[in-house]
């Protein structure tokens, strides 16, 4: 087995997630008390270096550490010298979105602190490298350009007054990297459904702004995603009431529900993976440190600003 040892090494790392239990706990804490918890267990490490911050902000930055820190060390694992790593495919999810922070950034619409705090620095875009593309605008395109393949000068003419559409296109180069010949079935199919995912999330956004949505479609549309193209907000809805009703529960009332649904029906399929064969285990793994730190925030978020103990239970990924 070409990556017996890497799974073996997941095998070990996942006995170290956080547990139904520890949520558990954690829902009954403050966020001072949740801190001091995360700080005595996996994330000790991360807490440990980040003396300047306190409290929520803390967790946060050490949660983006240790995120890239498990995905820089699963990325060396299993890295090899012919074929697709689709641990390095997943994982570059983190660098797009590193490039999209450096794209506001260029825009105005985050400060130099903002970007520091939001990084998650999966390599190559470390702290450094975007603290350093941050300096000009011509550096900043043109670390936007190696990161995504985009002309520098293109992503100049955009900003700042097309940021959306910046960052559509560093969305869709992404995720077209997703659908390009995954070889392993479970993992190809992962993708796939990923993409539809992001599909629904962009077309619903869009349909409710009453704004063209086919230019933001990723890939070839499925069969639902072409149904949806053809539709009207409304009728959307009500699509996705029929057929995807973990993705449509809750829109109806709060429209922001749909992000939340997505995101957990995503996470909540990686799980499979961890069963799989090759390299599924190590790739499910990162998923589930991913839907961890989710989890993590999500807590955090909800005790910072009061909300309902309801949404925090249909919004948790266990």
């Amino acid at each position: 087995m070409a990556y017996a040892y890497a799974v073996a090494r997941v095998m070990a790392m996942k006995s170290k997630l956080l547990t139904n239990d520890d949520y558990s706990r954690m829902r009954k804490m403050g966020v001072h008390e949740m801190a001091r918890a995360l700080e005595t267990g996996e994330y000790g490490k991360e807490m440990s270096r980040l003396v300047s911050y306190r409290g929520a902000e803390l967790v946060g930055m050490a949660l983006n550490e240790s995120l890239a820190t498990i995905a820089n060390k699963l990325m060396r694992m299993t890295e090899k010298k012919s074929g697709k790593n689709i641990v390095r495919l997943y994982a570059s999810k983190w660098v797009y979105a590193n490039a999209k922070l450096l794209a506001r950034r260029l825009a105005g619409r985050i400060s130099d602190s903002d970007l520091n705090y939001s990084v998650i620095p999966v390599e190559p875009t470390t702290h450094a490298f975007c603290a350093a593309a941050a300096k000009s605008p011509d550096v900043c395109a043109r670390a936007i350009s190696k990161i995504t393949g985009m002309k520098s000068d293109d992503v100049k003419k955009a900003l700042p007054g097309r940021l959306g559409d910046v960052e559509n296109e560093i969305d869709k180069r992404y995720y077209a990297a997703l659908s390009s010949g995954v070889a392993e079935p479970a993992v190809a199919a992962f993708f796939v459904a990923t993409i539809e995912l992001m599909n629904i999330r962009n077309i619903m956004k869009l349909k409710y702004h009453a704004s063209a949505a086919s230019g933001y479609v990723i890939g070839k549309p499925s069969m639902l995603v072409s149904r949806l193209l053809k539709s009207d907000y409304g009728q959307c809805l009500a699509i996705l009431e029929k057929e995807r009703p973990d993705i449509a529960k809750g829109v109806r009332t709060k429209r922001t529900m749909l992000e939340n649904n997505t995101e957990k029906a995503m996470l909540q399929r990686a799980s499979t993976l961890m069963r799989g064969k090759s390299l599924a285990p190590v790739f499910g793994y990162l998923v589930r440190k991913e839907a961890e730190v989710r989890n993590v925030r999500l807590l955090m978020s909800a005790k910072a600003n009061a909300l309902d103990e309801k949404f925090v239970e249909e919004n948790l990924v266990i």
